[in-house]
């Protein structure tokens, strides 16, 4: 579920700097599912992306991020321990500037805006996803032209 310019939050590229180009970009994959993160790491690798991590869970994901700068944060809206939401709180104090993908299976547009009650995320992806979705997603963070 692609968001429109106007509704989705991108952090400013003088916040970041320029995108990176895939080979010096980090991410970071936190879904419970270990087939859904596989998916995004495989895809995320065969895209050129230099650094993936994985977490399977919102605590795990916070705690990498507090230990580990990212680019771009996969996050799954539910998940077990910490869900996605809490652990953006956590994240966006820690990176502010990541950029967060969040995922779900769950909930329709209007219920997950409201289940995230007015955060705001650079993209969302709505499972079952396809690899074209998450190519997109990915070449609009680190640019068209590097993908």
């Amino acid at each position: 579920m692609a968001q429109n310019e106007s509704t989705r939050h991108i952090p400013k590229p003088g916040d970041t700097d320029t995108p990176k180009p895939p080979g010096r970009t980090a991410v970071l994959v936190a879904d419970d599912e270990p087939a859904i993160r596989d998916l995004l790491v495989t895809v995320l690798s065969d895209l050129g992306i230099g650094r993936i991590d994985s977490a399977s869970n919102g605590m795990e994901a916070r705690e990498l991020c507090r230990l580990n700068e990212y680019d771009i944060i996969f996050l799954d809206v539910s998940m077990p321990v910490l869900s996605g939401i809490e652990a953006y709180r956590g994240i966006r104090k820690i990176r502010p500037y990541a950029r967060i993908i969040f995922i779900t299976g769950l909930y329709k547009d209007d219920e997950l805006m409201e289940k995230l009650g007015g955060v705001q995320a650079c993209d969302y992806l709505r499972k079952p996803f396809n690899i074209t979705e998450i190519r997109s997603i990915v070449a609009r963070m680190v640019g068209p032209e590097t993908i």
